[in-house]
């Protein structure tokens, strides 16, 4: 006889998901983390309290935690050695990132050469080779 793993539910206080939500849009951990962090059950659960206590959009938080991806595992490859030093890093792979990185979904041309067609009034069509 089989025996069914149960899954367990649990509910979290009102005030413990705003502290994780203010966390989370500050930037001070990603919601992976704030899983991890305080062994929350659920893959999508702190991202349901952003939907629903947080202040951003969510999808503003997506978009930062991509950047902030990016910027950890292709650029920053050294830690900082102060805040002057991570701003300058940060600002060369952000130049990097638009003006020199081909991007895959860009048709390898980068953010900037697209941007300027764009303004050029030139056609920019991604879907050709």
């Amino acid at each position: 006889m089989m025996t069914e793993l149960k899954r367990t539910h649990r509910d979290y206080p009102l005030s413990f998901k705003i502290a994780v939500v203010e966390q989370v849009e500050k930037g001070e951990m990603t919601y992976k983390q704030a899983l991890q962090r305080y062994g929350i059950q659920g893959r999508f659960t702190v991202l349901v309290w952003l939907r629903k206590y947080g202040r951003l959009d969510c999808y503003q938080n997506a978009l930062a935690e991509r950047i902030n991806g990016i910027l950890k595992n292709e650029f920053l490859l050294s830690r900082p050695g102060d805040l002057v030093q991570a701003w300058k890093m940060v600002k060369e792979s952000v130049a990097i990132y638009s003006y020199e990185r081909p991007h895959l979904a860009l048709k390898y041309k980068t953010p900037d050469d697209v941007h300027q067609a764009f303004y050029r009034q030139k056609t920019v069509n991604l879907y050709q080779d």
